[in-house]
Formats: C-alpha cells, sequence, structure tokens
C-alpha cells in the first residue's frame, strides 16, 4: 500500500544517504544500487523503442507521485513509448478501482474491441498490481485489461500485513490475508491471461515480503537498506527500474531463474 506524499518525500530522502548500505545478495538478483544506476545511464543514452503501450498504474493513497515519477525515468529511456499514468484516490473498494482503470484505459488508449482495451504492459505499484490482474480476468459482458505482461513492485498479492490493523474500508479489508477477493484472485481456477514479474525489497512491513506474489510463486527480490521500510519507495528503486526497463526494451534482464527465496522472511508479516 503505497504511503502519502510527506513519507515517501522523507523515506526517498534518507535513501539518498542510505544508498550505500548493503544487504544480502539474490543470486538470481545480484545487481547492486552502483550497477544499477550505471546501466540506466547507458539506456538514458541509448533508448530503445518498445512493443506495446505502457501502463502505469499507482498504489494505495498515491497521489501520482509513485506514477509520476516511474513514468519519468522510463520515459527518458524508451523511444517514442506511450505510457499512461493511472492513480486511485478516491476509489472505495477493488471493484470500483478496477472500473476506474478501465475507463480511464477507454479514454486514454480507445479500443474498438468491445470485450478488451489495446494490447498493453503494466508497471504498478504496490495495490495497483492487484487490481491489474482483477481488471485482466475475462468476464462476461464487460472489457477486460489486455496486459501482456505485468510488472508488479511490492503488490501485496497474499495481502498486507498492515490491513490487518487498519481495515476501516472496504478497499483496505479487501486486502487483508485471506480476504475473499485475495481468494478469488489467487484461485488456480481464476483465469492469468498475462506473465506476472514480481519484484519486492526485504524489510517490507507494510505489506510483507513474503506476501509478494502470489502462491507458490517467489518474488525477485532486492536487499533494503538498513534501518529503512523496504515498502516505502520501492517503486523508486533503480535495481527494479532498471530490470523492467531491460524487460521493456527486449534487452537480457538481470533476473535469472530459478528465482532465489527469500532470505529469513518474518513470518509474522506473511498472509500465508
Amino acid at each position: 500500500m503505497t504511503p502519502r506524499l510527506p513519507a515517501i518525500a522523507a523515506c526517498l530522502a534518507l535513501s539518498i544517504v542510505s544508498v550505500g548500505c548493503t544487504g544480502p545478495i539474490n543470486p538470481s538478483f545480484p545487481l547492486s544500487v552502483a550497477d544499477a544506476n550505471a546501466d540506466l545511464e547507458r539506456m538514458r543514452a541509448e533508448p530503445l523503442p518498445v512493443d506495446r503501450p505502457i501502463v502505469v498504474i499507482g498504489g494505495y493513497a498515491d497521489p501520482g507521485f509513485a506514477t509520476s515519477h516511474i513514468r519519468n525515468r522510463f520515459r527518458d529511456r524508451l523511444l517514442n513509448a506511450t505510457i499512461v499514468t493511472v492513480t486511485f484516490g478516491d476509489q472505495r473498494s477493488m471493484d470500483e478501482a478496477r472500473r476506474h482503470l478501465l475507463e480511464t484505459m477507454q479514454i486514454r488508449l480507445p479500443s474498438d474491441d468491445l470485450r478488451a482495451t489495446v494490447e498493453v504492459d503494466v508497471v504498478a505499484s504496490s495495490m495497483g498490481g492487484l487490481i491489474a490482474r482483477d481488471a485482466a480476468i475475462p468476464r462476461e459482458g464487460e472489457r477486460a485489461l489486455r496486459a501482456v505482461r505485468i510488472f508488479t513492485i511490492s503488490t501485496p498479492h497474499l495481502g498486507a500485513s498492515m490491513a490487518n490493523t487498519f481495515d476501516w474500508t472496504e478497499l483496505t479489508r479487501e486486502l487483508k490475508p485471506g480476504s475473499p477477493f485475495l481468494t478469488a484472485l489467487n484461485d488456480p481456477e481464476t483465469p492469468r491471461p498475462y506473465t506476472l514479474i514480481p519484484y519486492t525489497r526485504t524489510r517490507d512491513q507494510l505489506v510483507g515480503e513474503a506476501n509478494t506474489a502470489p502462491p507458490g510463486e517467489a518474488p525477485w527480490w532486492t536487499p533494503s537498506a538498513p534501518f529503512l521500510s523496504g515498502h516505502l519507495g520501492a517503486f523508486d528503486d533503480p535495481r527494479i527500474n532498471a530490470d523492467i526497463l531491460r524487460r521493456l526494451r527486449g534487452e537480457t534482464p538481470f533476473t535469472t531463474e530459478p528465482r532465489a527465496p527469500l532470505p529469513n522472511p518474518d513470518p509474522s508479516h506473511s498472509g500465508v
């Protein structure tokens, strides 16, 4: 769940002075912050085209800070890419958020297909990944998000640990581990007509890094700096951004299979 602007800004300021800090190395994602920043500069100098439009989706209570940042970082490194941003400031449920996403898509990327939007790649921060997955489910008589790939950053695929405390709205209750919404979304019978590529950072006290991939799957993780939340500012992590950009540009990603398990995830943060 993406926090409000002041909290994000404070976290980013702390991140600037903490980039030298290290953590456990992920053998399936062995990329340092310095090497990621160097590769981002290479991509800025050599922008490449993409195969389809990109939709950047924000998280809980994000007024557009995360989506704007991702759009701006990606735009400089992709050649003539169409990038659409979507936020969910006043939606009261996941169903409202899904409809808002599809309505925005029809306005920004009109489609003549009554059943689906234009084919896109999605980059989603936190809760936005759940909205994208829900919108991509085919429903009789309704539009669906025609996502080819959905890249998620710290998305609570198994629920957000903090939602167990802050459950005063329908939307936050739907983010609780084991909620009917998440149970249906993660049901093996629920269609998944896209490739899901989940990322996370360690030390995520808001969602819980163990919750950031669907059941039976593992996220690609990067270590968070000591004393900082792994969730706040994850959308800004240059390692995650560089890997997504490489995939969008058709280059070899830094991440490899098989995905390494999380390093001693805190079981109190898991929705499993």
